[in-house]
């Protein structure tokens, strides 16, 4: 009786360890939730139609030691940039968003200020939020769809979670990539993959995942490992800022221009 009840009592805690770790698997990797149900984050999302050299950067985690030390923290953007796309997390905390004077009610000063870090800025700036640990989260809110930010002579558009562009016939969809994976795991996943000669290995199974037509460009961030692959057309701009242990091979973009996908070191 005693074994049977020890043997019934160990089932127990294995099926509720069992249960435990594939609920931590899907909460630390997101991607999983996507194989399952298949969802599309892109099926209601309409094109902006772009045209000329388009240049994707992510993840500036701007914080206040950046006010300070401006100079040594520009974007420097081709001259010929026609259109700049921000890949979420521009923002280090929604409470930095709060320190630059902003608010649900006034979202224009933190990107007005964000703004004095990007030299050669274009006419058009699109913003995808990022992960709401970073970017405040309202900005994902359906009141500030395709919301317009006026900074002299440049707009900003606030493009939501997920947005697809096409440019001159080329067809991109972006979002920042906390949907794929959680930051840290995605991080140190992307990085050995890449290290073994298989980059972007989460990336792709979510493009898969969502049944993503191969005719559109995959341009995703959040790990902060730049890399590109052609094959199945896909690439991440990486970061501004170091990741800690593994540092980072930093100040790169993603360039669109001319029907090419480039990943690029900015000077």
């Amino acid at each position: 009786m005693q074994m049977e009840k020890f043997r019934k009592n160990s089932m127990k805690i294995i099926a509720v360890l069992l249960a435990a770790g594939i609920l931590l698997a899907f909460h630390l990797f997101p991607v999983l939730v996507y194989c399952v149900t298949g969802e599309n984050v892109y099926e209601k999302v309409s094109p902006v139609h772009l045209s000329g050299k388009t240049v994707f950067i992510s993840d500036m985690h701007l914080t206040r030691n950046h006010l300070k030390e401006k100079s040594n923290f520009p974007v420097n953007l081709p001259d010929d940039t026609k259109n700049l796309v921000i890949a979420g997390d521009l923002f280090d905390s929604p409470g930095f968003f709060n320190e630059l004077g902003g608010d649900e009610n006034n979202v224009s000063k933190p990107f007005c200020t964000a703004l004095k870090f990007i030299n050669n800025s274009p006419g058009n700036i699109y913003f995808t939020v990022g992960t709401p640990v970073h970017d405040p989260g309202f900005l994902a809110d359906s009141r500030f769809s395709n919301y317009g930010i006026n900074c002299n002579q440049t707009t900003i558009h606030i493009a939501g979670r997920a947005a697809i562009f096409e440019i001159d016939g080329l067809n991109v969809a972006a979002h920042h990539g906390d949907y794929i994976a959680s930051g840290v795991f995605d991080c140190m996943t992307s990085y050995f993959s890449k290290k073994l000669g298989k980059p972007l290995i989460l990336e792709r199974l979510w493009k898969s995942s969502i049944n993503l037509d191969n005719n559109y460009w995959l341009i995703t961030a959040h790990s902060h490992i730049p890399a590109i692959d052609y094959k199945h057309k896909i690439a991440n701009p990486g970061a501004w800022n170091p990741v800690p242990v593994i540092g980072g091979d930093l100040k790169n973009a993603v360039v669109v221009e001319n029907g090419s996908v480039l990943l690029v070191k900015l000077n």
